[in-house]
């Protein structure tokens, strides 16, 4: 994995969307030379999809979850991104902009028309997760996927995240994601932040291996932004929102994504 460059990663994860004047011209100018920062662009809702589609069609699941176990071991969110987005598009539609009685796309939540910051979704990539699932979003992060070398996970990688699941298959029936992130946090040699720790569980939603067989991840089927929640107050992503210690950790996707790997693929709860 390459070596950060943490005043631009400041830089990026100040940058604020709604005020991009907050964030001084020399500023940006540095994050962007250091491959953070970006300059907005114009996109329409059917060639956001078309980008979308190419770049899940030249990314590798392999690579995704090689990254993935990269960026638990070394604590690095951003190598853990694209296998939400990777997740999310496995059943994307191709599809026109759809007419509804809201300005935006029922399918995939794009309007005809957008200026994405994309200084903003590089931002969100940091968080680990997708942050919204529109089009340009998801080919944003698998982009900047491949533009990465995350390299091979090794076996200290491997072991946090067997520890990890350790932890999620002792979790009692009653555990929610609430209550389980909270454990994760204090997880000897996991440095995520309360932020970190919440969005790598739904990542682990979108994936499929935290999941309630009523509310499956994406892996399985795709649904548009009309997403359920579990109470009117939860806010948590769909669908680890629905996800409980009862349903332990979902064997099918682990070997779905770390076939590769038989100490996680054959994992077994102790």
């Amino acid at each position: 994995m390459k070596s950060i460059d943490r005043k631009a990663l400041k830089i990026l994860r100040n940058y604020d969307p709604n005020h991009p004047e907050a964030t001084p011209p020399d500023d940006f100018a540095y994050a962007k030379a250091a491959g953070l920062c970006f300059d907005p662009i114009d996109i329409s809702h059917d060639k956001a999809v078309a980008w979308a589609l190419k770049e899940f069609a030249a990314s590798d699941k392999r690579s995704v979850a090689d990254a993935f176990l990269v960026g638990v071991g070394a604590n690095q969110p951003h190598a853990r991104a694209a296998l939400s987005a990777h997740a999310v598009m496995t059943h994307f539609p191709d599809h026109p902009f759809q007419v509804s009685e809201h300005l935006h796309c029922p399918v995939c939540e794009a309007y005809p028309n957008s200026n994405i910051k994309l200084a903003f979704v590089s931002s969100c990539r940091w968080t680990g997760t997708v942050i919204g699932r529109e089009p340009y979003v998801l080919a944003f992060y698998l982009q900047q996927h491949r533009e990465d070398d995350f390299g091979k996970p090794g076996e200290a990688d491997i072991r946090r995240f067997r520890e990890i699941l350790d932890l999620i298959g002792a979790s009692p029936e009653t555990e929610t994601p609430t209550s389980l992130h909270k454990k994760l946090r204090k997880l000897p040699g996991i440095k995520m932040s309360v932020e970190e720790s919440r969005h790598f569980l739904e990542a682990l939603g979108y994936a499929g291996i935290l999941q309630n067989p009523a509310h499956p991840g994406f892996i399985y089927r795709y649904i548009g932004p009309a997403t359920p929640s579990k109470s009117h107050s939860s806010d948590w992503a769909y669908p680890v929102d629905f996800w409980t210690g009862k349903d332990r950790v979902n064997a099918d996707a682990l070997r779905y994504w770390f076939s590769a790997y038989p100490e996680i693929a054959n994992w077994q709860p102790a």
